[in-house]
């Protein structure tokens, strides 16, 4: 009765996962600026496929959730000395929709990110280095390749009081 059982339950398995598909690669473009006037970092995720897709608001590039975009910082210098980025804790099951051809903007808060850049940006510009990508849809069937880049923020660039 036992290896019944078992061989039921293996077989089991076996359909399951033969059943699952891999996820449809989503063709996108991730642009991130800095905006002086907001003192903010803007990003502009655009939909470039055919279909609307559904993305938990802790996957978007402006979440700083586990989920997000992973930001790195470095001072530019000889040294490159890494600054400190404060990430929150937590998620946000959220989903929003864009639809197809169509952009998500959102924004990340300069002073939340880094509580020192007005020290650091005395002595040298600041170097954001990026990386993204996400799993879209209800049961993630969506998929985000991984994109980076690197954004400069100099003294000029910032409102230091």
């Amino acid at each position: 009765m036992k290896k019944y059982l078992l061989s039921a339950f293996t077989l089991a398995i076996a359909i399951n996962c033969s059943a699952s598909e891999s996820p449809r690669i989503v063709s996108y473009d991730l642009k991130i600026s800095f905006d002086k006037a907001a003192q903010k970092i803007n990003t502009s995720l655009q939909n470039k496929s055919e279909i609307d897709i559904n993305i938990r608001k802790d996957s978007t590039p402006f979440s700083l959730f586990i989920k997000g975009i992973k930001i790195f910082a470095f001072e530019d210098s000889k040294n490159l000395d890494r600054i400190p980025i404060y990430y929150p804790i937590g998620s946000n099951p959220q989903l929003l929709t864009i639809p197809a051809k169509e952009v998500l903007t959102g924004q990340l808060d300069l002073k939340s990110l880094m509580k020192n850049h007005c020290e650091i940006l005395k002595k040298n510009s600041i170097l954001i280095f990026w990386n993204y990508s996400a799993q879209a849809g209800e049961f993630g069937e969506y998929l985000l390749l991984p994109t980076d880049g690197v954004l400069r923020i100099t003294r000029d660039d910032v409102i230091c009081e």
